[in-house]
C-alpha cells in the first residue's frame, strides 16, 4: 500500500491513545485540535509497518465494513479481514501471521533483510528463502508494508536507520546494536548478497560479494571514504573513532609507498616557471638577430 491509499484507509479506523498525544502548543487557534489530532492519526498509520494487518483486525474485531477499495496484491488485507472474522481459514495468511512469532524470529529477521534491498522482488525474495512466493508477498503487504514505498527514503529510513547513520560511528555499535538491525542495514545499503552471507545461509562464500579480484583497492577506497565521511561531520578529532585511525593508516601507508600522493614541491614549481619565461626571453632575441641578418630587423640602441 502507498502513501495515498493509507491516507484513504486511516480514517477507517478509530483514533489510538497514541494518535491523541499531541502537545498543547500545537494547538494554538480554535478548530485546530481536530485537525491535529487528524494529522497525527494519518502520520501514526503512515509510519506503522504492520498497517494492513491492523486494519484488517481492528475493522474484524470490531464488525465493521472493510472498505472496497483494494486491488491487485492489497487484497491480502481483504483476505486478513476474512481470517479474522472467521470467514475463511486461509493458511496462506495463517503462515504469514506465524512469522511474526518469536519461534520465527530468525526466518523473520532474514526475510525483513532481503525485502528492504533495492531491487528486491518478491520471487527473488522467496526463492531466496526456499519459501512460498504467496506467504512472501502475503508478509509484506500485513507486517512489512516496505515495497510499494521504496522510494519513500524518509519512510524507509525510519525503519532503518531511525537515529540516524550517527550510530555506525559510534563505540560499541556492534554490541548495542540488535542483530537483526544490523542484517536489514545490510540488505538496505548493500542488498541480498551481502544479507544472505551475513546471515549465514548455505552456498553463500565471500566470492559471491567480490566477484572480481580488485578485493584489496575497493577495501581501501571504502577506508578512506569512510574516514572522508567521519571527518567533514566534526569527528576528525575524536581519539574513539577506529574509522579515522584506519583511513589515516591508509593515507599514510600510500604517502610511504609514493602511489599518487606526491608533495609538491614549490621550488621545483618556481623553476619550471622561470624557466618557461626565459626560454620566450632568449627565442624573442634569437628571432630579432635572424631577422637583422636577413635585413628585415633593426636592432635597438
Amino acid at each position: 500500500m502507498n502513501a495515498e491509499l493509507i491516507n484513504k484507509l486511516a480514517w477507517y479506523l478509530p483514533l489510538s491513545k497514541a494518535d491523541q498525544d499531541v502537545p498543547e502548543e500545537h494547538i494554538e487557534f480554535a478548530g485546530a485540535e481536530t485537525n491535529i489530532r487528524d494529522v497525527a492519526h494519518y502520520l501514526h498509520c503512515y509510519k506503522d509497518i504492520a498497517f494492513g494487518w491492523k486494519l484488517a483486525y481492528r475493522l474484524a474485531r470490531t464488525g465493521n465494513e472493510l472498505p472496497s477499495m483494494l486491488e491487485g496484491e492489497d487484497l491480502w488485507v481483504y483476505r486478513a479481514y476474512l481470517y479474522v472474522a472467521g470467514v475463511s481459514n486461509d493458511p496462506l495468511v495463517g503462515a504469514a501471521l506465524s512469522l511474526t512469532l518469536s519461534a520465527a524470529e530468525s526466518q523473520r529477521i532474514k526475510l525483513q533483510a532481503l525485502l528492504l534491498g533495492k531491487h528486491a522482488s518478491i520471487p527473488e525474495v522467496a526463492n531466496r528463502l526456499q519459501m512460498d512466493a504467496r506467504v512472501v508477498s502475503a508478509y509484506e503487504k500485513l507486517f512489512f508494508n516496505v515495497l510499494d514505498r521504496r522510494d519513500d527514503g524518509r519512510y524507509l529510513s525510519d525503519i532503518v536507520y531511525p537515529e540516524g547513520r550517527y550510530v555506525e560511528f559510534m563505540s560499541g555499535y556492534l554490541e548495542t546494536e540488535p542483530i537483526g538491525m544490523l542484517l536489514k542495514r545490510s540488505g538496505y545499503n548493500n542488498g541480498e548478497s551481502d544479507v544472505m552471507y551475513m546471515s549465514g545461509m548455505p552456498h553463500t562464500t565471500l566470492e559471491s560479494l567480490f566477484p572480481s579480484d580488485d578485493s584489496a583497492s575497493r577495501f581501501e577506497k571504502y577506508l578512506m571514504m569512510n574516514g572522508y565521511a567521519l571527518g567533514r561531520n566534526g569527528f576528525i578529532n575524536q581519539n574513539n573513532m577506529p574509522g579515522i585511525h584506519h583511513a589515516r593508516q591508509v593515507l599514510q601507508a600510500i604517502k610511504q609507498g609514493g602511489e599518487g600522493a606526491e608533495e609538491v614541491n614549490p621550488f621545483a614549481t618556481m623553476g619550471q616557471a622561470l624557466l618557461e619565461d626565459l626560454t620566450i626571453v632568449k627565442r624573442r632575441e634569437a628571432e630579432m638577430q635572424i631577422g637583422y641578418r636577413r635585413g628585415t630587423t633593426k636592432l635597438l640602441d
